[in-house]
């Protein structure tokens, strides 16, 4: 998403049970997860990342342990995905709170909405080609 010159770099999402959360969204959807620690001067989190700094932009997922701040929870989020019926029978496996099964639309792909361990809504979204 570009407006004016501005777009979407990062989500974080703050956790308290940072192991389950990467481990869920590695199981269900993938994402290669690194550890990172800004050479100690942070606590442990990981990132995701796609894309390069340039030219395109890049775009990051963390996981942040909530500590003492409160966890994001009651956000809802979406991914493209190759297959929306595969990811929610991964999501299913995970013991997801599934929310709305895989359906066609008119107005958007075929979707799916499903709860990670932190409550967030996870809404995926297919993309034909990906």
């Amino acid at each position: 998403m570009e407006t004016q010159g501005s777009f979407l770099v990062e989500v974080v999402l703050r956790v308290r049970d940072l192991d389950a959360t990467v481990d869920f969204y590695r199981r269900v959807l993938g994402f290669d997860f690194q550890p990172d620690d800004h050479n100690g001067a942070a606590p442990l989190h990981y990132d995701a990342c796609g894309g390069a700094w340039q030219p395109e932009g890049t775009q990051l997922f963390t996981l942040w342990p909530a500590g003492d701040r409160p966890e994001t929870t009651g956000m809802h989020i979406g991914f493209g995905v190759p297959n929306v019926d595969e990811v929610w029978a991964r999501a299913s496996e995970a013991e997801a709170s599934l929310v709305s099964a895989p359906a066609d639309d008119p107005y958007v792909p075929r979707n799916a909405v499903f709860k990670d361990p932190a409550g967030n809504e996870v809404e995926i979204y297919e993309r034909a080609g990906w």
